[in-house]
């Protein structure tokens, strides 16, 4: 759900996420936008967790 805005929604996904779940099949929650959730929409807290797509671009590198 790269861009969802609901803070409710979103916290559905980062509850299945490290590190509130840690044997979670998934490994991070990414939106194209975490700044305009945890500055703009001022929701901070859990969904500072959120990952920016260059973080998931960074990682693209060590996928076997």
């Amino acid at each position: 759900m790269p861009g969802a805005f609901a803070p409710n929604r979103l916290d559905k996904i980062l509850s299945n996420c490290p590190p509130s779940m840690l044997m979670s099949e998934i490994t991070a929650a990414v939106h194209f936008a975490p700044d305009l959730i945890t500055k703009g929409l001022k929701q901070n807290g859990r969904m500072a967790q959120l990952k920016s797509l260059e973080w998931l671009i960074e990682r693209t590198h060590s996928w076997h």
